[in-house]
């Protein structure tokens, strides 16, 4: 009986064994990646081009992830490849916005639902920037004045291989008011334009300073350009209406002004452009100096001066309606042919259209000779009280002329000492 429970005890062991043999087996397989390796190395910029091996069913993503530092993991700078999670798939990515000339570490990575798996490391240095890659602005100048809304070519030269990004920058508190426009490199030259228009409106504080702002896109290369944001006003004072303005002599153009640098002066007459006085002048006091010289300018009437901004000529203003005469005076005392007893005194009188503040000389002549000075300089009151002692007899030539200027003189007036 004994023997017969072990027969069948066996039997069933036996049979037990074959059907468990005939089950399939449940063979694991295991994730295995592959980083690869690191191509088109620019200078801000990488592409690396890695690989699946292999996968096990619980691969969820797979990826490189990168550090200035050996060993990177996905707890630093990573990035998730788009591709089907299958064996033989590449795994690519592209590093961008690093920092030029630095050593970068990359391995591929990838996560299951129970661990993550990295590849080998490799590394890749990127290309430094050129020593002679830089921005130098050509216009405008550094600390100009530019008129609230109005116009302005903005100008700079560089070799930077790179986009450039052109603000209106708020360095008081860091910050972009406007970004202005982008331009691209351009192998063939390396001089670029933008036109751009200031604001007029609340961004903009008038007399403050503001910058244009041209940087890189990819490297950190810019430079910056200071300007005064201004409302420029001019108001001519002089000439005035009805002034009269001699030839031969100097006169000062006067005007007031706000956030003007430079000064355009003008001649007009009957409302028609005649000549240039001035261009570019430095506003620093706001007047000039017109020689009104007899070879340049001709006695007439209805003539204007305009004074304007020299960069911005709709900011201008016209002066009074004025005349240009020809310098002259006149003796009306002594009369010609006057008889004058040695010792007399007499008032020697004269008009004429020169300044108050011109001083007067008055002289005594035979042939065109100066014989005796009576007054070297005095003010032009338009009389003299003259005493004539000591003045030899004879006939004389009486002349009134400027003593600031070479000219006028009078004609001449004879008279006789007795």
């Amino acid at each position: 009986m004994k023997k017969a429970v072990l027969y069948i005890l066996s039997i069933g062991f036996i049979v037990t064994l074959f059907f468990t043999a005939c089950e399939p087996l449940d063979i694991k397989r295991a994730t295995k990646i592959q980083t690869g390796t690191a191509m088109n190395i620019s200078y801000r910029s990488a592409e690396i081009q890695g690989l699946i091996i292999d996968v096990s069913d619980d691969l969820r993503e797979v990826g490189h992830c990168w550090s200035q530092s050996p060993e990177p993991t996905i707890d630093g700078e990573h990035m998730q490849s788009e591709n089907s999670l299958s064996p033989g798939e590449q795994i690519y990515t592209r590093l961008d916005n690093l920092n030029n000339g630095y050593t970068y570490y990359v391995r591929a990575y990838a996560i299951t639902d129970k661990e993550v798996i990295y590849g080998e490391e490799i590394n890749f240095q990127l290309q430094s920037i050129p020593a002679d890659w830089n921005i130098t602005f050509i216009n405008p100048q550094e600390d100009k004045l530019w008129p609230m809304g109005e116009s302005k070519m903005i100008e700079w030269q560089s070799s930077v291989q790179d986009t450039f990004i052109v603000d209106l920058f708020d360095i008081s508190n860091n910050s972009v008011i406007e970004e202005i426009g982008r331009l691209a490199f351009t192998p063939d030259n390396n001089t670029y334009s933008i036109n751009y228009t200031l604001p007029n409106d609340i961004r903009i504080v008038e007399n403050n300073s503001y910058y244009i702002r041209v940087s890189c896109v990819n490297f950190d290369i810019y430079q910056m350009l200071r300007f005064i944001a201004t409302k420029p006003i001019i108001t001519v004072n002089k000439p005035i209406n009805g002034e009269t303005v001699l030839l031969g002599r100097d006169y000062k153009i006067t005007w007031t002004s706000q956030s003007v640098d430079r000064v355009d002066i003008l001649l007009y007459q009957n409302n028609s452009f005649l000549s240039n006085i001035a261009e570019g002048q430095i506003n620093s006091y706001d007047y000039y100096n017109w020689t009104v010289d007899e070879l340049t300018y001709s006695a007439g009437s209805n003539y204007q001066i305009e004074v304007r901004y020299s960069d911005y000529p709709n900011y201008k203003d016209y002066s009074g309606n004025f005349t240009i005469e020809i310098p002259n005076i006149s003796i009306t005392t002594p009369t010609p042919n006057t008889s004058i007893t040695s010792g007399t005194p007499i008032s020697i009188v004269w008009t004429s259209n020169l300044s108050s503040a011109e001083n007067i000389k008055i002289e005594l002549l035979q042939n065109s000779t100066v014989m005796h000075t009576i007054a070297a300089s005095t003010p032009n009151t338009g009389s003299y009280d003259w005493n004539t002692s000591n003045i030899a007899a004879g006939t004389y030539d009486l002349v009134v002329s400027s003593a600031d200027y070479n000219i006028p003189v009078s004609v001449p007036v004879s008279i006789t000492i007795n």
